[in-house]
């Protein structure tokens, strides 16, 4: 057992969700009632683009993990290419890619 309980990471991970929500909720109110949402202008398109593609795959590193069990590297592909492992990801893939289609 490590310092840590799974109760007191759970915990603290929503506190940190919770704090960075509020805090970012600050931030944007203040740039509406300040008035300095003109300035996001001034962010470069390579810069929001970097940031959109870094969350993108760390949603899709999350949701990969979750459906599989497996986290994903280059030593754990044989095991997450495996037919048990494949009946737990494939449906969902499927489903995304019908979706996506329509």
């Amino acid at each position: 057992m490590g310092l840590i309980n799974d109760r007191t990471a759970i915990s603290t991970m929503f506190a940190v969700i919770v704090l960075s929500t509020a805090c970012f909720g600050v931030v944007l109110l203040l740039l509406g009632v300040l008035k300095w949402g003109r300035y996001t202008q001034l962010i470069p398109y390579p810069v929001v683009g970097g940031f959109l593609a870094g969350v993108g795959m760390m949603m899709l590193s999350a949701t990969i993990e979750f459906l599989s069990g497996v986290t994903l590297t280059v030593h754990s592909l044989s095991q997450f290419l495996s037919w048990e492992i494949s009946l737990r990801w494939l449906p969902s893939l499927i489903a995304a890619s019908l979706c996506i289609g329509r």
